[in-house]
């Protein structure tokens, strides 16, 4: 693109009225619109030029063609009116009688039949059509909440969104919208994919058994502290006879227990002589 120095004294302006347009031409925002103007009209010119030069080469080849193939199609045309004139000219001459008058239009005409209205030709969305895109925005937005709960209890709390995936161009997403750029296979629906991802089945199969070893331990400590209430403590269990009392039994051809053998004297006897025979043992 020429200066605009050169433009100017291309129409006719001296050094004289340069100087005078000095201070224009040196302002930057002045010369930067004005450039900027010449540049578009110069890219418009050659764009012109360019289309100019497309519908030149259009016109010497393929237009001029289809401009011979009509000539010629015109004049065949017209050899094959002259023809068929002179075939009708010997018809007359032979008898035949051409028909010089139309025949008279068909007082009670066939209205055609009205086409019914059918939106599918016409590209339209019918009411049925909304009502399906909106069941299936439904179902949608139920199985991200179901995935999302889902993943939420079978991950100990955890938070779908801290999902991360990154996708081939290099964009990181998270959350459903991680789940939903990563599943590619169209045979299976999303909530299946995530199932399949994050072993839904097994985190659940893993729950259910830990909760069946806790109820478990739960009946045993339950039957455990009822044991321990009602035979743990004896002076709390039911009443019943001792089958092994800590006290001697009586030998055998005496009657009824040691104290209750003999008189108070020989009682006291005797536990004076077991007391000594003890302070003699411990002194020997």
């Amino acid at each position: 693109m020429p200066k605009l120095e050169e433009l100017y004294k291309a129409k006719g302006f001296t050094d004289a009225d340069l100087e005078l347009l000095k201070p224009l031409l040196t302002d930057q925002r002045y010369r930067s619109v004005v450039e900027e103007t010449l540049q578009n009209l110069e890219t418009e010119a050659t764009l012109f030029k360019t289309e100019n030069e497309r519908w030149d080469a259009w016109h010497k080849g393929d237009g001029q063609k289809l401009m011979n193939d009509m000539e010629r199609e015109k004049l065949e045309a017209i050899e094959r009116a002259a023809s068929l004139e002179a075939r009708l000219k010997e018809a007359e001459k032979s008898g035949f009688s051409p028909r010089r008058e139309d025949p008279a239009p068909n007082p009670n005409p066939a209205t055609p039949a009205t086409p019914a209205f059918d939106a599918k030709k016409l590209g339209l969305v019918t009411m049925d059509d909304a009502k399906r895109f909106l069941e299936a925005e439904g179902q949608a937005i139920a199985q991200a909440a179901d995935i999302i709960e889902e993943y939420r209890i079978l991950s100990g709390g955890k938070s779908l969104f801290d999902y991360e995936y990154r996708t081939q161009d290099g964009r990181t997403l998270r959350g459903m919208e991680a789940i939903r750029a990563e599943k590619t296979d169209p045979n299976i629906s999303l909530k299946q994919f995530a199932a399949k991802k994050f072993d839904f089945e097994g985190k659940r199969n893993a729950i259910a058994e830990k909760q069946r070893l806790a109820a478990e331990e739960a009946i045993r400590a339950d039957e455990r502290a009822k044991f321990v209430q009602q035979y743990g403590q004896p002076g709390q269990g039911p009443m019943m006879p001792s089958k092994e009392p800590f006290i001697p039994r009586p030998r055998e051809g005496t009657t009824g227990h040691p104290w209750e053998r003999g008189s108070a004297s020989e009682q006291r006897a005797q536990r004076i002589e077991r007391a000594m025979k003890t302070q003699i043992q411990a002194v020997n």
